[in-house]
């Protein structure tokens, strides 16, 4: 499938019919502020779980516990519960950072 030309911060979007799975992360993607939203996440990790566990039904309390604010653990987390990829995980969370940073001063 051909792709659209890269745009800095930005996904890249298929031409033609999108298929969610057809969207891949740039590498580099927003690092700096997807870097700084998850650190507050990560320092705030006690308060944050309830939103992480409502978000993502499927993670158990074990699972929320042991991510322990690591950004990795919980992108494995939700590729072993949820059958994903590792883009579609890192996608996943990057709307979610995007979702709490309009809503909350992360």
């Amino acid at each position: 499938m051909e792709f659209q030309p890269r745009v800095e911060g930005r996904l890249t979007e298929p031409i033609g019919n999108p298929n969610p799975s057809d969207f891949r992360a740039e590498p580099g993607l927003a690092v700096n502020r997807m870097s700084a939203d998850w650190d507050a996440v990560s320092r705030d990790w006690t308060n944050r779980k309830v939103a992480v566990s409502s978000e993502w039904s499927l993670l158990t309390e074990e699972d929320i516990e042991g991510i322990d604010g690591n950004r990795r653990s919980l992108q494995e987390r939700l590729q072993a519960r949820y059958g994903w990829t590792p883009e579609e995980s890192a996608m996943q969370i990057e709307a979610w950072l995007k979702h709490h940073a309009k809503r909350h001063v992360l």
